[in-house]
């Protein structure tokens, strides 16, 4: 009994098997469709189910599905597809418009036998000349594939000793910020405290720019206005060749007013160390005869103190500050200035530092977040420029940075820049460089690069299918893969195997 079942299962299998074999093959079909298609020797019914014809109108050169899946092997559908086996080499799907127009498209030559091809010569069968000629290709690509993976480990090695490097450099750059973060804060609070006594120095100094006008007038009343007129009289009967002298004279005798210090600059152009034995200095002022003998005598006990060569107003004045600041007045004077300035000038010295860390520490942080690969093997790539010539243009790619070409004269045009987009992210293999100089009436200039294996750094076919729109290729030794290479090795012994 069990025998008998045994039996009974093993030919309804059997059967099941040969029911699921298609009971013909139909040119133009793959073997796989060729079993999702249903059909007899007597029927067929096209592949969207809409209708069922006879077997003997498949590849009649008539379209009687919607669908086209009747014709796969003539051009009556326009819409139908044809499978090329093309044994000895790789299949190929064609459109059904090629059958027949006296192109040999597959390396069978079957798309051009049959029907009304059958009057013309048909096509040769080249397919095993091709199969010769891909396994070439595929021996040097898997060459190009080996050497480009020995370059690219020492791209990843430095790529993994330089972010290493970035990595400490970065953690003593935001140490170094926070120290100097701190002392930027001590400059700026003493910057402000000397700028406080710097406003503080010239407001006095205002008050005693004030004091010697006052002191110059009492010492030297206006006179009458009857004598000032006779004065302005004289003054206008001088020649006009003299009036330049007299200018110049009168300028010499009067002290420059820069908006700071005035006061302090009429004791500047002497020395305090020459005032111990009362000399005058090699520059004292030609005004020092000006003051009558009376005025002196009138002011002479304010100005004691002051050396002799000084004309009693000035040594008003000088021994006002000497009141103020003792022996050293024009240094006290000038001391806020100066104090204010040295603050100011260590102030932005720090606050120059802190921004040049800032950005260093911002540059490392891009860097990190930069997709340079899995392994960062692109990153060798960086800063490095590669060009081509083509045509009267030199086109010149700057991976991670720009894109650029560049006529025989003239200047450089940006055909994008660099744009971290998720195709790269996700395959490495195409780059985009976006918003480059605008075209006349159209868009910005782009480009669009195609990165495959090389043995060596380079581009080449630079192309514009579009208006501002390029295409380049780069072949780098970081776009090598191991497991390329390890499936061109299975295929290359798969294909020595079958021969």
């Amino acid at each position: 009994m069990r025998i008998s079942s045994l039996l009974i299962a093993g030919v309804s299998f059997a059967c099941f098997v040969f029911a699921a074999e298609p009971p013909v093959k139909i040119k133009g079909v793959s073997p796989a469709d060729l079993r999702a298609l249903k059909f007899s020797l007597e029927e067929f019914t096209c592949s969207d189910g809409s209708k069922t014809i006879p077997f003997a109108q498949v590849n009649d050169d008539f379209c009687d599905c919607a669908d086209g899946s009747d014709e796969p092997a003539t051009p009556a559908c326009k819409n139908g597809q044809m499978y090329c086996a093309n044994r000895g080499f790789s299949s190929k799907v064609i459109p059904s418009s090629q059958v027949w127009d006296g192109i040999c498209d597959c390396c069978d030559g079957s798309d051009e036998s049959g029907g009304r091809a059958r009057e013309s010569s048909p096509c040769p069968n080249t397919c095993k000349a091709m199969a010769a000629e891909a396994r070439k290709d595929q021996i040097q690509e898997l060459e190009t594939q080996r050497e480009g993976l020995k370059v690219k480990e020492q791209y990843i090695q430095k790529a993994r000793e330089e972010f290493a490097a970035k990595r400490t450099e970065l953690d003593s750059l935001k140490v170094r910020l926070t120290t100097l973060q701190a002392e930027k804060s001590v400059a700026e609070e003493t910057k402000k405290q000397a700028e406080a006594a710097e406003s503080a120095a010239r407001a006095q100094l205002e008050e005693r720019r004030k004091a010697e006008e006052e002191a110059k007038r009492a010492a030297n009343p206006e006179p009458p206005a009857e004598e000032a007129a006779k004065a302005d009289e004289s003054a206008d009967k001088v020649e006009p060749a003299h009036i330049d002298d007299v200018h110049t004279e009168a300028t010499d005798e009067v002290p420059r007013d820069d908006g700071l210090g005035s006061a302090s600059d009429d004791v500047d152009d002497f020395d305090i160390d020459d005032e111990e034995d009362g000399s005058a200095p090699k520059d004292a002022p030609a005004t020092a005869a000006a003051s009558t003998p009376a005025d002196d005598e009138e002011l002479k006990p304010l100005v004691d103190d002051a050396p002799s060569w000084m004309p009693p107003p000035l040594a008003l004045a000088y021994n006002y500050m000497r009141g103020l600041f003792g022996q050293n007045a024009t240094a006290h004077a000038s001391s806020p200035v100066a104090a204010a300035k040295a603050a100011r000038e260590a102030f932005d010295k720090i606050n120059n530092e802190v921004s040049d860390v800032e950005r260093n520490i911002k540059n490392i942080e891009e860097l990190f977040e930069s997709d340079f690969g899995a392994d960062k093997e692109f990153y060798s790539l960086k800063g490095q420029c590669f060009s081509v010539n083509a045509n009267e243009y030199t086109y010149e790619l700057c991976p991670f940075d720009k894109s650029t070409q560049k006529p025989r004269s003239g200047a450089n045009t940006l055909l994008g820049n660099w744009e971290q987009t998720d195709e790269w992210k996700s395959t490495h293999t195409k780059m985009t460089y976006s918003g480059g100089l605008r075209c006349w009436s159209g868009p910005d200039r782009s480009t669009k690069v195609t990165v495959a294996c090389g043995r060596d750094n380079r581009v080449s076919d630079p192309e514009e299918p579009s208006r501002c729109e390029y295409t380049l290729k780069l072949f780098t030794p970081a776009a090598c893969s191991k497991e390329h290479a390890m499936a061109l090795e299975l295929e290359l012994e798969t294909e020595e195997a079958d021969h």
